[in-house]
């Protein structure tokens, strides 16, 4: 029996909206990647912080964790 993580639907936008200026002075609407630190605790230590654009955390970090 293989045993899997069950993971949430947590997530967050990975890009922030912003009023952008363009050569003729018109603003509009735009997006850019919004980059947020993610610290992974274990044993109420820390680990190591992550940037993430926030988009599937959790999977990140099993990635993380297994990959060292």
């Amino acid at each position: 029996m293989i045993r899997r993580p069950l993971l949430s639907n947590a997530s967050i936008a990975p890009t922030v909206a912003i009023d952008v200026v363009n050569e003729y002075g018109e603003t509009h609407l735009g997006a850019i990647p919004g980059e947020h630190a993610l610290t992974v605790y274990l044993n109420k230590r820390e680990l190591v912080t992550l940037m993430t654009l926030g988009a599937a955390p959790e999977a990140m970090v099993l990635g993380y964790l297994r990959n060292q």
